[in-house]
């Protein structure tokens, strides 16, 4: 079981290459067997070819790819296309060996030919002209994708790069040969069938969840039989005009009133279906994978994209990384507007969905901006971008700037008479299938009566948000009485505060469907509550939390709730929330909730949670390396690790409790490290977190997945009075930086630090103005207590390299100079319960003495026997 999947992974590094071909190093070997026969012709197979038949003698010719892909100048001059064969001794020996690296594209054609296995290949180019923009050359695997069968018949894509192609001079088994005949040859393909992972790492870098059919939604929100068939019907004409009347529409209405209904039933119905991408506040927001998640799906639909999109990948991996605009342009401006690959006349459409529930502000108007901007500069690329949101201010205000002629604008409104008969029949529908599945609601002729059902439809007043929530709060199959149900949506119908007079028209259908979810809340028990809250925290429910919480069995470890526990807590909240129903289902599950509208009304009911647990969260960790040892002896023991001593409360396989404990050992130590409250409790003399740190490991820079809190680095490293205390109790020592294996800080696999604080924003060094050679940017500098800080990062994975990273020079310099001419200077370390530890070298600008530097450096093992440690905090 692979257990980082166990938790969301939004923040998990992706260090993974994307390969140019599926084995860069292999090699082939093809034994070919010689007869007398005449001469035959040996040539590449065609772009179109992806059959294995012998084929009647053909030329070699110029690829049909719009991509100059030129040769590299190491080609000697007189390299001759396949098809220029002079004639071979006949009499030579009647096996030739050939070998040639994996990958090499040849074909023997011969009507005697017996061929047991043939790549498909691209034909080589012959004296291509120069680009600029040219790419890598690259083995295709489109055929692995099931693209072959529309290779010889699509004509609406352009073949922008070779998908199968090497350099004339790249080794082969006839790289550089002439003036010989190959007489009944048979060859043998010995090229290893190893597996492509390039699309796997691609969809690595989307939003998992977000596309139309995706697991995580199932079931979808859709359109009730008969509901929103006006709608539906303008926004699929507008898909299926050739050409449409315009490039970019917008689904415009408050929440609750269908959008993403609407979005989801004409995007699984359209078979001009490009891409389609539905944000949510169920995790799937993240606007650094947008773009890419689009891109991913139209390379699993279309194989030109997908090669196009594939090389560009190979010669550049850090598109991913690079800003919005950036990828946009790679991956939309330059294939479709620059080189044309799509010359279809029905457009490509682009469904955005929940555009309002994008991770920032910022990144919904820059997304809007982007396409806006690509369809005014670029109005005849058949590429139709469907949008839907909530009229938020902002975007409200973005499409108002925009000429009407290039948009269409559809306005979906709560309380319309479309809307309000709408959720009528959503209703009527909804609950005549409820009575058919329960017998005892047989006895009753009507349920509910007319009477009853026309309250519920007057309070939902168009807002299928309430009605849905209304149905699935009968139909609760854990409570399984819908009667009961019933008569408590009614009781919170008649209850709910009116505005002082009988005016229907005066009714808020947002704050009935609150008072729903108030009802709803007010059923769990009191004394359950607390740990429901908590649930709903982790889970990514409830708070402003990086990310969108962890999955089920993770939450539990956490708070330490065995599975019943867990089960209970929600029990009450099925309507409002998609629980997973097994264990089995929970493994990799994760708690969503039905509707943003209660995800809305949590923030509102609860708006100081997220504060609150910042300090539960501690707590809770703290709790939970309570059974870490706290004897280093027994730490260091190479049988027994730090680890071995927690608790694990869900049922997880045997094989994985040891990489489960590792895992919460890890997590928990990174939150206690960069909880803003560590520092006051260390200085209140707490003797849990005194314990914590004792026990916990140091290994946690490195960007890991943590609990819901602010990742920086911690304060209590800064704070001269928490550092004293720590001394004080042997937590952190002073050592000589002459005692020190320098090797164990440079061969460490975790992140150095660079700080300087200073009083005076306006202070200034020469370190500080110098502009050395590095990737590593300088952060903001913020405010912590009387001094402003600044800090420079140097991340693990680029450690090694020696250039563009003078930051780490200087700091190396900077230690050595130190070691060597005064080895006795004290530097500060500490060592956690796994044995890794960091060391801390204070020391002030050499130019101006108001700065203050701090190099927070790793260090792989203990830094000091027991023994050494001891006497060098005593003297």
């Amino acid at each position: 079981m692979d257990l980082k999947k166990i938790f969301h992974s939004k923040n998990l590094p992706f260090k993974k290459r994307f390969p140019a071909r599926t084995a860069e190093a292999s090699t082939t070997t093809t034994t070919a067997q010689t007869n007398s026969s005449p001469p035959i012709n040996v040539a590449p197979l065609s772009a179109a070819s992806s059959t294995c038949k012998p084929t009647p003698s053909v030329s070699r010719q110029p690829s049909n790819t719009s991509l100059d892909i030129p040769v590299p100048p190491s080609t000697p001059a007189n390299a001759e296309p396949a098809t220029q064969i002079a004639s071979l001794n006949p009499d030579a020996s009647s096996n030739l060996v050939i070998t040639g690296g994996f990958g090499k594209h040849r074909e023997v054609d011969s009507a005697s030919t017996t061929r047991k296995e043939v790549e498909s290949s691209q034909p080589l180019v012959q004296n291509p002209p120069s680009s600029p923009s040219s790419f890598p050359v690259f083995q295709s695997t489109s055929a692995s994708h099931g693209y072959a069968h529309s290779r010889s018949n699509d004509e609406t894509w352009v073949q922008l790069v070779a998908p199968i192609a090497l350099p004339l001079n790249s080794g082969g088994p006839f790289n550089h040969a002439h003036h010989f005949t190959v007489n009944n040859p048979t060859f043998y393909d010995m090229s290893p069938n190893l597996p492509d992972t390039f699309m796997k790492d691609f969809a690595e870098r989307t939003i998992r969840g977000a596309a139309v059919d995706s697991s995580v939604r199932d079931p979808p929100p859709r359109c009730h039989p008969g509901t929103r068939l006006s709608t539906i019907e303008e926004t699929r004409g507008l898909c299926t005009a050739s050409p449409p009347p315009k490039r970019l529409a917008w689904i415009v209405g408050p929440a609750g009133v269908g959008k993403s209904a609407i979005m989801q039933t004409v995007a699984e119905t359209l078979p001009n279906l490009g891409a389609a991408l539905f944000f949510s506040a169920n995790g799937c927001n993240d606007s650094t994978k947008a773009i890419a998640t689009l891109a991913y799906q139209l390379a699993t639909k279309f194989y030109r994209y997908y090669d196009y999109v594939r090389t560009r990948l190979t010669q550049d991996p850090t598109i991913f990384d690079k800003a919005m605009s950036v990828q946009f342009n790679e991956f939309f401006t330059e294939p479709f507007a620059n080189r044309l690959i799509y010359r279809g006349t029905e457009s490509l459409v682009m469904f955005i969905d929940g555009v309002d529930e994008c991770d920032s502000v910022l990144a919904q108007r820059e997304l809007l901006e982007l396409i806006s901007h690509f369809i005014v500069r670029h109005p005849s690329i058949p590429l139709l971008w469907i949008t839907a949101s909530r009229p938020e201010p902002h975007i409200t205000g973005f499409f108002d700037t925009l000429d009407t002629s290039l948009f269409s604008k559809t306005e979906l409104s709560a309380d319309s008479d479309k809307s309000c008969a709408d959720v009528e029949k959503y209703l009527r529908d909804s609950f005549s299938a409820i009575r058919s599945k329960y017998p005892s609601l047989q006895f009753h002729s009507q349920w509910p009566t007319e009477h009853q059902l026309i309250r519920i439809i007057a309070t939902a007043r168009g807002l299928f948000a309430y009605g849905s929530t209304a149905v699935r709060f009968v139909d609760d199959v854990e409570n399984g009485d819908p009667q009961s149900q019933l008569e408590l949506l009614l009781e919170v119908i008649d209850n709910f505060p009116s505005k002082g007079n009988d005016n229907d028209s005066d009714m808020d259908p947002m704050a009935q469907l609150y008072g729903l979810y108030d009802r709803i809340i007010s059923r769990i028990p009191k004394r359950t509550l607390p740990r429901t809250l908590r649930l709903l925290y982790f889970s990514g429910v409830l708070g402003k939390i990086p990310g969108s919480g962890y999955s089920l069995p993770w939450v539990a470890e956490w708070l330490c709730m065995t599975p019943d526990i867990v089960y209970a807590s929600f029990h009450h909240l099925h309507s409002v929330l998609r629980i997973p129903s097994t264990l089995d289902l929970a493994t990799h599950g994760v708690v969503h909730v039905h509707h943003k509208s209660f995800h809305d009304y949590l923030e509102k009911k609860f708006p100081a949670v997220t504060e609150e647990f910042k300090s539960i969260t501690l707590d809770i960790a703290v709790a939970i390396l309570k059974d870490v040892f706290a004897s280093r002896e027994k730490i260091c023991d190479e049988h027994l690790r730090p680890w071995d001593g927690l608790t694990t409360h869900w049922p997880w396989p045997q094989s994985d409790m040891t990489q489960v404990k590792s895992l919460l050992y890890s997590q928990v130590s990174h939150t206690i490290q960069s909880s803003e409250e560590t520092c006051r409790r260390i200085v209140l003399h707490d003797a849990n977190i005194i314990h914590a740190l004792r026990v916990m490991s140091t290994n946690c820079f490195n960007g890991a997945s943590s609990a819901p809190v602010a990742l920086f680095l911690p304060n209590w490293l800064l704070d001269k009075v928490a550092v004293c205390i720590l001394k004080e109790t042997k937590i952190v020592r002073d050592v000589q930086v002459g005692t020190l294996d320098l090797d164990r800080i440079w061969h460490s696999q975790q992140n150095f630090y660079i700080l300087y604080r200073k009083r005076d924003l306006k202070q200034a060094s020469p370190r500080t103005l110098a502009r050395i050679q590095c990737s590593h940017k300088w952060g903001p500098s913020t405010k912590s207590g009387d001094y402003y800080i600044t800090m420079r990062t140097i991340g693990a994975s680029t450690r090694e390299s020696k250039t563009h990273h003078g930051c780490r020079k200087q700091l190396e310099g900077d230690l050595m100079n130190v070691y060597s001419k005064t080895p006795d200077t004290l530097v500060t370390t500490w060592t956690g319960g796994d044995g890794l530890g960091l060391v801390i070298y204070d020391f002030v600008d050499p130019d101006n003495a108001e700065i203050e530097w701090k190099y927070i450096m790793p260090y792989e093992a203990s830094i000091l026997p027991l023994e050494e440690l001891t006497d060098s905090n005593s003297s």
